[in-house]
């Protein structure tokens, strides 16, 4: 029997424990998407604010070969069941494979699992997309209590007889079957119980000899089907690939210059105008950064209007020098995109405490081909409610070339 080995994450919030890291574009309040990772049950879920189109996506921070995933539905509302899903995966973030589309029953109950075949081809991702498409008729809610990928135990099965569909593994000695006592010459090998080849024939006489020409081989070649597909080891060559990371430099000095860029913020501390965070110059010594208004820190934005869409799926942040970082370095918070400055799409949602004074930190975002783009802090790295401050911002698109 094929032995699962489930791979717990148990996440207390979005990148912890560590290297896991879980994003969304889709969640409602008390209803996270790292609720889907925390092995914990009892309604506590991820639940999207639209019943279709949610996603969420763990980066298990390196790449695991899963060819099997379970999922539980939120509670016994059967009409906020999932019903259609779709699974993708990615080694470097950007390029998704689908490797799963399924349609899920109806369980009214929250202590049954889905368990899904995805992967059949068994390659190794970093990144995994769990899709809800679609639910059992209600009309504002999905819910999704737990997720779990998994993988067979090939240390145990390690070739399967496509006939028979009978495993042959290291741990019950029949992969090569040696008799214990036997007055054959050892020579004899057992390829599977009951059947032998024998390879002490002289090669030239043998009934499993190959007549026939065989490319970039000289001589004579035996050949002999058994019925068996190795499975012992399979790997996949990739082609060379690079990433390749576009820049959109704004190099702006006043909030609507240059034409046709627009810089704008919920509010700005004195002289220190958007535009600064966009002016191409990390230097915040100087003083060349944004700051909110004092006691407007928490759910204070800052917003780029490029004048025509730009796709966009990474940004750069630059915080300020060492004096001000905790008081005003931002902890929680979102990136959105929108076509009209009025309806947004979360890109990311982040909690970041690992900022360095001045340092660039780069982080992947959802892909958007869209006008505006807007960073809103949810809390700053102390806990205050004084200045948010950022001293540059940079959007780019990474691609695989």
């Amino acid at each position: 029997m094929s032995n699962i080995i489930w791979h717990e994450t148990n996440m207390s919030n979005y990148n912890y424990p560590s290297p896991y890291v879980i994003t969304t574009n889709n969640e409602r309040a008390g209803h996270e998407a790292w609720k889907a990772f925390d092995n914990i049950l009892n309604n506590n879920q991820w639940s999207p604010n639209s019943p279709s189109n949610g996603w969420v996506m763990i980066d298990f921070g390196k790449a695991y070969p899963f060819t099997k995933l379970k999922l539980k539905n939120g509670n016994t509302n059967t009409t906020a069941t999932p019903k259609d899903v779709r699974i993708e995966a990615s080694h470097d973030g950007i390029v998704f494979n689908v490797v799963g589309s399924f349609t899920l029953p109806q369980i009214a109950s929250d202590t049954i699992w889905d368990t899904l075949d995805i992967n059949s081809n068994e390659l190794s991702y970093r990144f995994y997309k769990i899709y809800l498409l679609s639910n059992y008729g209600h009309s504002s809610v999905t819910q999704l209590s737990e997720a779990m990928f998994g993988a067979i135990d090939y240390r145990r099965v390690i070739v399967k007889n496509p006939t028979t569909n009978q495993h042959y593994s290291l741990s019950d000695n029949t992969l090569i079957h040696l008799p214990d006592n036997t007055a054959k010459n050892m020579i004899l090998h057992g390829i599977e119980q009951g059947k032998e080849i024998q390879l002490d024939v002289p090669f030239g006489k043998h009934r499993f000899l190959n007549d026939k020409p065989v490319a970039n081989v000289s001589g004579k070649v035996f050949t002999h089907d058994i019925g068996k597909i190795n499975t012992l080891n399979i790997k996949e060559f990739l082609e060379n690939k690079s990433i390749v990371t576009t820049w959109y430099e704004t190099n702006m000095t006043s909030n609507n210059t240059p034409s046709p860029l627009v810089a704008s913020a919920s509010s700005e501390y004195r002289g220190y105008s958007a535009c600064l965070a966009f002016d191409g110059n990390a230097e915040s010594d100087g003083g060349m950064i944004w700051a909110s208004a004092t006691g407007q820190a928490i759910n204070s934005w800052i917003k780029l209007d490029y004048g025509e869409n730009r796709e966009i799926n990474t940004v750069s942040i630059v915080p300020r020098a060492e004096k001000y970082l905790s008081q005003q370095t931002p902890k929680d918070f979102i990136v959105e995109s929108s076509n009209n400055d009025s309806n947004w799409s979360t890109l990311g949602k982040f909690s970041v405490t690992s900022w360095k004074p001045s340092t660039e930190l780069t982080l992947p975002l959802t892909h958007s081909n869209s006008r505006y783009y807007k960073i809103t802090v949810l809390s700053v790295l102390d806990g205050t409610n004084n200045n948010a401050s950022l001293a540059d911002i940079k959007f780019g698109l990474r691609e695989v070339k």
